[in-house]
Parts: structure tokens; sequence; C-alpha cells
């Protein structure tokens, strides 16, 4: 999601330390990064007076519920270690605690690995993770703040612990009672008794006597408790993933889809209120949904849900009340047709539902695969549960199964015909052509649901080749399908990751079994044994302006001149992993490279890292493209889309800076710097500079205006060594970033 400031005042500047949507350490290296991530699995919410701070799989937002302003912290803009963020607490002193990794069902919790407990103050943000302190594990999937003011956090593997601001003690099954050492929720009672939900059960916990409640010895429905929440009458209210429990010390009361009303069996959020009403959240697992929201007073029970109500989806995983008595929900898609739709849904108890969007983009998830540009410069990408999304430079446009004819949401390769129609492969047999507006045609593969065309590419005759995973190659000539396989051809394997196709009409295929070279009759295959090829699982070819063929495999890259091979591993070269997904070729011939821990350039002979995911799964880079602003776009696997903008000072343009975006180049300061941004308005602005303490500093400063792109050329002939705020205000918008001057005595 963009990094969006919206700050009025100076005294405002002071409170917050600017998030701005550069990186500071990048500044003097010339580029910076913008982020592109949607809250598909919204996870947890918390209030701050007006403020809700909203955790996601697409970072951390603060969602002003009065003046609807959003502001977005990801590991691009913020010192948030990662995107996958599962749980926040507010402790005493106002710090933020955000959890990172798990997830709401089970796909995410297999998947979904974290990076630590982070902690903000509103301008410092404190990483603890298992490298350097005492935190038990890096996926935190539920943090609480005690009476105490202690931090619990109860992690997906490594039990629990406790941290009082200087040590840690932490909760295991080895060294503890705790039946589980995944633990889901942390809770104080009415009495300062913990109770503890883990996927084995319920503990009591009074600082020294255990008691452990299972479904063997007490009324709990299941032993994989998601969620406790304590009544008004000290009473336990207990959610798992197969019903509901009450237990008020004495007596347990079950509730089930069998003998209730009870719409759903799996319960991940309960709302108990003064006045006895119960709010219950269901959510679906895997490719199911839930049923939406459950309300039980007395004995009755009200299910609220997409069918009978304004609640856009049935997988709800927020309930919170606000000040004023309103209840607020977030209401998810489920797994298999995209996670989210960010959003957040206000209810006044009656009929009346109000939805909010938090995101800034129609991005449904944040894994992808693929990404093309047509010939109007237009971004095209597809990914995992995604659908296919179009960006303009300006507005992003989302086409997927239940808003289009699309086949299907996964979306693998997104490639354009000699005609310019885009096409785009699915999985189980399909492959779909758009048609303009929200219209697509299905192809249908031969061999039908046991082929899984993961890459398409076009010849010169237009022919569509599909590699599969599984059932090899494909080839369509409009009306007729050609299937080459390990049986009847010289393919060394069936399963095909790439196709790229050079200006004779050659085809380079990539396989789980070496490199093959198919020339329309003739099969030449290179493996490791007969050519320098570093290892026999080849993932992509691309195609240098010398014809020269760089070739990702999982155990390093080549380079293949036609004769000789020259091969890039950690040890001879710069490369960041030896398992390497994609090489793109910009304009200037350097080469980017996505792998497995990020990505990575070679320009000559010069390597320059620049990202580094190591250690967090399924947030490889999976494809590289480049926009006609001379930005690269970086696909990856749960970190959304990531953006490389070099100097920032030259490609300036209306296409490429987002309105709510403003920086200034370079930054740090160490001579003149311009401050740039868009503005929905050809208003007048003027500049206001702050130092650290609030002091307002008058600087000289030229400004000029162009196709709605305003620069103030800024010379800080009164700056020392330091950090200052700036903000830019006309009559109608105010806009805020931040700066680090290097050196003083201009």
């Amino acid at each position: 999601m963009k990094t969006k400031v919206l700050f009025q005042t100076k005294k405002q500047l002071l409170l917050l330390v600017v998030q701005c949507v550069f990186v500071s350490s990048f500044f003097a290296q010339g580029f910076t990064w913008q982020d592109y991530t949607s809250p598909t699995t919204i996870y947890s919410a918390v209030f701050e007076g007006n403020y809700m701070w909203i955790t996601t799989s697409g970072g951390v937002i603060k969602f002003d519920t009065v003046t609807k302003n959003r502001e977005y912290f990801n590991p691009y803009n913020s010192g948030l270690p990662c995107n996958n963020v599962f749980s926040v607490a507010i402790d005493n002193a106002n710090n933020k605690w955000f959890g990172t990794g798990g997830g709401a069902s089970g796909y995410y919790e297999a998947t979904g690995a974290g990076r630590g407990l982070a902690k903000y103050n509103g301008s410092t943000w404190t990483v603890y993770n298992t490298s350097n302190s005492g935190l038990p594990n890096n996926s935190v999937r539920c943090v609480y703040v005690d009476n105490s003011n202690d931090i619990w956090a109860g992690t997906n593997g490594g039990g629990m612990t406790k941290f009082n601001g200087t040590t840690w003690v932490t909760y295991k099954r080895t060294t503890s009672p705790l039946p589980s050492d995944t633990v889901s929720c942390i809770v104080n009672d009415n009495n300062g008794l913990k109770w503890i939900a883990t996927f084995r059960g319920v503990a009591s916990f009074d600082g020294t006597t255990w008691t452990i409640y299972n479904k063997a010895n007490s009324g709990l429905p299941g032993d994989t408790v998601r969620t406790i929440a304590i009544g008004p009458n000290n009473e336990k209210w207990i959610g798992t993933s197969r019903g509901v429990a009450k237990f008020n010390d004495t007596t347990w009361t079950t509730y089930t889809t069998l003998n209730s009303g009870l719409p759903y069996r799996n319960v991940i959020r309960i709302l108990p209120e003064m006045d006895g009403t119960v709010w219950f959240a269901t959510y679906g697992m895997a490719e199911t949904y839930g049923s939406g929201l459950a309300k039980l007073v007395g004995t009755t029970w009200t299910t609220y849900s997409s069918s009978n109500s304004n609640l856009p989806r049935n997988n709800v995983s927020i309930i919170l009340s606000d000040a004023s008595g309103k209840l607020w929900v977030s209401s998810e898609r489920g797994h298999k047709a995209g996670k989210g739709m960010g959003q957040m849904n206000r209810f006044d108890r009656n009929v009346l539902w109000e939805t909010f969007e938090i995101s800034d983009n129609e991005l449904i998830d944040n894994f992808f695969y693929t990404m093309a540009k047509d010939q109007a410069g237009n971004l095209w990408f597809g990914g995992e549960k995604a659908g296919v999304t179009k960006f303009d430079g300006t507005v992003w446009t989302n086409y997927n199964i239940e808003n289009s004819s699309l086949a299907d949401d996964d979306n693998y390769s997104i490639k354009f015909d000699n005609n310019g129609d885009l096409w785009t492969s699915h999985d189980r047999g399909r492959i779909s052509k758009y048609n303009g507006g929200t219209s697509y045609t299905t192809l249908s593969t031969p061999n039908g649901i046991s082929d899984d065309p993961f890459t398409i590419a076009f010849d010169s005759s237009n022919n569509l080749w599909a590699g599969c995973r599984g059932t090899g190659v494909l080839k369509y000539n409009g009306s007729m399908w050609t299937n080459f396989t390990t049986s009847n051809s010289g393919l060394p394997h069936n399963y095909v990751n790439h196709i790229k196709i050079d200006n004779a009409d050659n085809l380079w295929i990539s396989t789980n079994n070496g490199l093959a070279l198919f020339d329309g009759t003739t099969w030449t295959v290179y493996n490791t044994s007969n050519s320098g090829l570093p290892f026999n699982q080849v993932s992509h070819v691309e195609i240098d302006q010398a014809n020269n063929k760089w070739i990702s495999t999982f155990g390093g890259l080549a380079k293949f001149d036609g004769t000789t091979w020259t091969v890039y591993k950690t040890n001879n070269s710069g490369i960041s992993n030896n398992k390497v997904y994609c090489v793109a070729i910009d304009a200037n011939n350097v080469k980017w490279i996505g792998t497995w821990t990020g990505a990575c350039k070679l320009d000559g002979t010069t390597w320059t890292t620049l990202t580094n995911f190591s250690g967090a799964p399924y947030q490889y880079v999976k494809d590289i493209g480049f926009d006609n602003n001379g930005n690269t776009w970086l696909m990856t696997q749960g970190q959304g889309l990531v953006v490389y903008i070099p100097d920032v000072s030259t490609s300036l343009n209306q296409s490429n800076i987002h309105h709510e975006t403003i920086y200034n180049y370079p930054n740090p300061v160490s001579d003149e710097t311009v401050i740039s941004f868009a503005s929905h308005t050809a208003d007048s602005f003027v500049l206001k500079v702050v130092d650290i303490s609030g002091r307002e500093i008058s600087l000289n400063y030229t400004y000029t205006i162009n196709n709605g792109i305003h620069i103030f050329k800024l010379s800080p002939n009164k700056l020392t060594q330091g950090i200052y705020f700036y903000s830019v205000i006309s009559k109608s918008e105010s806009k805020s970033g931040k700066m680090l001057v290097l050196s003083s005595g201009y």
C-alpha cells in the first residue's frame, strides 16, 4: 500500500516522525523504494482514541475513524520488519507492540513466517527477535499487556514469553505445563488470572499454579483454541475451531452448530458486552467461507451475513466496539477467491452497515508471479489468488472471478500476443484472453485439469506456447493443440517453468531437468553433465542485446553466448542467492536478478544487492519488469509489488508521482535539495521547515510548477547538522516530509 502522510500542523510534525515513502539509508545511493501491498487479510485491531491500529498481511494501517485518513507502515517506509503483522497491543506508555507472522486460517499459519516483535513509540521502531532478545520464536500470534505493563507474546511454535522491559521469561511445553507451544491468545480475567489459548486446549495461570482444560476434561468443543474473551461477570468465552464454550469458573456451556444457532464452527473473535450481548466472528478455513457475524442475546441467536444484511463478506476476523458503541467489523473473502477487499465495516447494531476503504489500490493479494506492459505503458500484474490487476500510473483496476469473466484468480503468466491482445494462464488447464471491459474468453487446454499452464509465450506466427507443470509443452495455432512431452519429443522433463522465444523463433525451455532448445524440428538439451549449466532445475531464461542467454537455476546464474558458459554464484560474484528465479534486462543492458532472498543487479561488472528477504519463506522475487519511467518493479511472494525508483530528481512526471507522495532529493542533504510532489490542484504552496525542537527555520527557496508537479528548490544555508521536518501548505492541502542534513557551515 502506498505511504500516505497527512499532517496539518507543526505540532503534529513533532508528535510523530514522518513516515516518508523512502527509506533514509537509501537516499545517498540515488534510489528509493515504493511498496504496493494490500491488506488482503485483516488480522486484528485496537483503538487509540479515534485512531484504529489495524494489522494485516500487508503491513499496519493507522486509520482515523473520524476523518478517514490512513497512514501505512511497511518494511519499506518504517522499521516494521515484515508485512505480515498478526497482532497488536498498546502499553501504558502508549507504545504499540506488533506481533509478526501467523494467520487467521490454516493457510497462513503454515506460510506466514514472522520477523519478531516490533515496538513503535511514535517515532522509533525497536524489533525484538530470536537473535537479539529472549523472544523464543519470530512468529508472534498474539500480544497482550497486563496490569503490570508487562508484555506477553504468544508464538507459533515457541511457547509464550513475558517481557518486563529488561528480562524475558519464556514458558514452553518442555519447561512448564503449557499444553502447546502455539499460543493464540492471552488475556487477564477480572481477578488477574491469565487465560491462555493454545492449539491443545486452554491454560489458566496465576504466576505459580497452572490449570489445563481440554476437550477431554471440560466443556471445550475442540482443542484448537482461537480466542478467549472475558465477559462482564468474569465468565470466559472461548472460541475454538469446533465451536464456543462459556465457563463461569464452575459450569461449562458449549455452543456448536448442532446444538445452537451458531452458524459456523470456527470462531476466531468474541466480543461480550455489558448488557449480556455476545458477538462471534466466524472465519472459513482453507478454501471455505465463514458464515458471517453471529449475535447471542440470552438464548436467541441472530446471524448477519452477506445474504441477509449489508455485510460484504462472510469471513469476519475483527469485532471492535468504539467509544460511541458502534461495532467495527472486518469482512473478507475466502482464501480460494482472494482473501480480502481492504475494507472496514461499521455497524450501528440495527441494520445499517457503512463500509470504509482502508486500502489505496485494487490488489487483492500480495503473492505475485508475473508482470507485462502494454503498448500504452499500462502495467498488468498476476499472481496467487490475485486476479489480474492493471495500473495506468494513477488508477488501479482489478479483474477477478467475482467482477469479471476471468477464469480463475490464480494467474501465473501474463503475455501480449502479436496483435496486442492480453493472455493470462491459470492452473487446471485454463488460459484467458482479455476482450476489454470485464470480458475474458477462456481457452481450455487439451489435457483438461491435468494441465497446469504455468508459462506462456508467442512466436512470430502468433502461435501460443504453454509450459505446463506435469504435461510438458503445448502449442496452439488458433485451432489445434500439439502436446510435446518426454515420451514423444526431446523434452527432458514434463515440468516446465518458463519458455523464452528468441528472434529466430527458437524456444528456450526451462525445465526441472535441464534447459531445452527447440528450433521447431531439433531438440538440444543442456544439463550439468554436458554443459556449464550449474544446476538442472532451470527456472527462467532471458536474452540480452548481444544474444547472450541468461539462465536462472536453483544452483546459480549462468550466461551462455552459444559457446562459452559463465556461472555466477555467491562464492564468485555479488549475486545475493544461488536460488535464482528470474532475470530481466533493462534498456541500459543492466541485468536485474530475482532470487530467494531478494534481488540484485549486474551493471557491467558491478554487482549491487537491492533487497534482503532472507529467512522469510514465500517472499522471493518471482518476476521483474520495467515501466516507461525507468522504474523497476519486483514481483514478490508475500511482500506485494515493490518498485525501485532511480534518482527521483530526473524521473519526475505526472504519471509516476502519486498525489499523496512528497519527497526531497538528495536526502541526506549536503548542499542543495529539491522537494517534489504532485497535487490535485494548481494551488500555490508555501514551504515551512522546523527543526527537531519545533523551531521554524526561515530559508530561501524557489518554487515552480509543471503539469501538476510542484518543485521547491531549497538552499539550506541556515541549517546545521540534524533532522528537519518540512511542510508544504496551500489553501486546501498540506503535505509533509523529513530530511537529514549531514554537515553544517553552508
